[in-house]
C-alpha cells in the first residue's frame, strides 16, 4: 500500500483494502455471539465497546469541540517557516536518535524502522519496536511520530515482567494504550520545556 500512496494509485489501494476487509469480515462471521461486524471489531480493541456507545460519545463531544475548533482556527497563526525548511533524511535520522535518547527509548529493548505510515510492534516487554516516516520539507512529522510511537512502546516495555508470556500482556485496553502515546506526543512532546530542549540540541548539532 505504500507504493499506492507514493504513486497516487488509489485504485490499487482500494483493491488491496477490499481484500483485507473481506478477509476480516469472513473471520468475524465465524463468531457465535451474533454481534454486528463493526461491534465485534470494536470489541477486539476495547472490550464492551459498541457503535451505540461510540455514537453517543462523539455526539456529546461534537457539540463542544466543533465550536472550540472554529475559535482556534480564527486565531491560528501561520505555520513558522522553519518548520517547512529542508532537512535531509540522513540528518533527520540523527535527530531521531537524539529524540529517542532524550525520552529514554533504547535499542537495548527497541528498534527504529522506516515505513510509509508509522506504527509500533511489540514481541515481548524487552522487544518493543517503533517506526517513523521522513519528509525532507517537514522534519517535525518524523519527530512527533517517533514520540507517539515511543509512548506505545514504553507502555508495553513497562509491563510487570511477571506477566511476560501471558495473554494479559496483549489484552490491555486500546483506549488506555492510545492515551499514553497521545499524552507523550501532545502533552509532553509539544510542551515548551521539551521543545526548547529538543530545538537547542538540534540547532547546536546542525547549525
Amino acid at each position: 500500500m505504500g507504493d499506492s500512496r507514493k504513486n497516487k494509485d488509489y485504485s490499487t489501494f482500494v483493491e488491496n483494502s477490499n481484500e483485507l476487509i473481506t478477509s476480516h469480515r469472513n473471520v468475524i462471521s465465524y463468531r457465535p455471539n451474533g454481534a454486528s461486524i463493526y461491534d465485534a471489531s470494536l470489541d477486539d480493541y476495547e472490550k464492551g465497546l459498541t457503535i451505540n456507545i461510540v455514537d453517543n460519545f462523539f455526539t456529546t463531544v461534537n457539540d463542544k469541540i466543533v465550536p472550540f475548533i472554529d475559535k482556534v482556527i480564527e486565531h491560528q497563526e501561520p505555520r513558522p517557516s522553519f518548520m517547512s525548511a529542508f532537512v535531509s533524511i540522513s540528518k533527520q535520522r540523527e535527530i531521531s536518535e537524539l529524540v529517542m535518547t532524550h525520552l529514554g527509548y533504547s535499542i537495548d529493548f527497541g528498534l527504529l524502522g522506516e515505513v510509509e505510515h508509522p506504527f509500533s510492534s511489540t514481541f515481548s516487554i524487552n522487544d518493543t519496536r517503533i517506526t517513523t516516516t521522513y519528509h525532507e520539507n517537514d522534519f517535525t512529522q518524523s519527530i512527533f511520530s517517533i514520540i507517539h510511537e515511543i509512548g506505545h512502546s514504553m507502555y508495553n516495555h513497562q509491563v510487570n515482567p511477571e506477566f511476560e508470556g501471558y495473554a494479559i500482556v496483549d489484552s490491555m485496553s486500546m483506549s488506555l494504550h492510545e492515551s499514553q502515546s497521545r499524552f507523550l506526543e501532545n502533552m509532553i512532546g509539544r510542551s515548551l520545556c521539551i521543545l526548547d530542549t529538543a530545538l537547542s540540541k538540534i540547532t547546536s548539532n546542525y547549525t
